[in-house]
């Protein structure tokens, strides 16, 4: 297909959704030109869909596709190739739970490993700095600066990570690796032998955050080795061995996804009501 024919798909290498999206088209067969953004092409993007936002999808004919779920559905719907999505509705619904679940809550400890740890919030600070800043006309230590600044009011402070939430948040990713490790196991993929849109779902947090940041990264190489080594006690993983791996005292018998959550709700009102206004901004690095 001539690139001229190819729709953009606008978005970061390091990004969650970008992550997402990308796996789904590769796993399709559906062509692409891939467009690292940067301020400018975000605002342009951010105007053409009413919702600064990505990926973001521009389409040869000029029209332009958000929302990962939205054109996964989408694509599945109109576009050729194998089907991504299971036929049988009882399926069909976990699969879309899955997706949701790696949508709407993977993220949480994604941009907590991302924008709390030194290490990881220094190298990603700096590759968006080089990235989607590249057009600003700043010192680079400015851009990194402003990175750092906004991730962690927005994705920290703004979304309900405490010293009280982290543990419980950190056990989000711990029990998911859990999780993962019995079900693929067994198969290829979350739900059989060809990937659906659960596998989509977790894609962009398992690859573009737990698997590339440093702190995840160190974390799901050491339970793995657990792993190789005979079955050793997961939770003898400690934190020298896990690089800074959470602790997950206090945390059974609390509730804890539940105390996170309460506590998150101031945060999930005021970007409720943002979006109400039409100042939607979600751009999940």
């Amino acid at each position: 297909m001539p690139a001229a024919d190819r729709m953009t798909v606008h978005g970061l290498t390091l990004s969650y959704f970008t992550g997402k999206l990308e796996a789904y088209l590769r796993a399709k067969g559906i062509p692409y030109r891939f467009a690292e953004m940067d301020t400018a092409s975000f605002r342009r993007a951010g105007r053409a869909t009413g919702v600064l936002q990505m990926p973001q999808i521009e389409m040869p004919d000029g029209r332009w596709l958000t929302d990962t779920t939205a054109i996964i559905a989408r694509f599945e719907a109109e576009a050729e190739g194998p089907s991504m999505s299971p036929s049988d509705p009882a399926t069909k619904f976990v699969s879309l739970l899955l997706e949701d679940y790696g949508d709407e809550w993977l993220w949480r400890p994604a941009l907590h490993y991302r924008w709390s740890f030194p290490e990881d919030m220094t190298l990603m600070s700096s590759q968006i700095a080089r990235t989607m800043m590249r057009d600003l006309k700043l010192p680079f230590w400015m851009k990194r600066q402003a990175i750092l600044r906004r991730q962690r009011k927005v994705y920290l402070a703004e979304d309900g990570v405490t010293s009280e939430t982290a543990p419980q948040i950190e056990a989000l990713y711990l029990d998911t690796l859990d999780a993962m490790e019995t079900v693929l196991a067994k198969r290829p993929f979350l739900m059989g032998e060809r990937p659906v849109e659960a596998d989509f779902g977790f894609f962009g947090s398992m690859f573009r955050h737990f698997s590339s940041d440093p702190t995840p990264a160190g974390i799901m190489r050491a339970r793995a080795a657990c792993r190789a080594l005979g079955g050793a006690s997961l939770g003898r993983v400690t934190a020298g061995s896990c690089r800074r791996a959470p602790s997950r005292r206090g945390t059974r018998g609390s509730r804890p996804h539940l105390r996170a959550y309460r506590l998150r709700l101031p945060a999930l009102s005021r970007r409720q009501r943002s979006c109400a206004c039409g100042r939607r901004n979600v751009c999940k690095l």
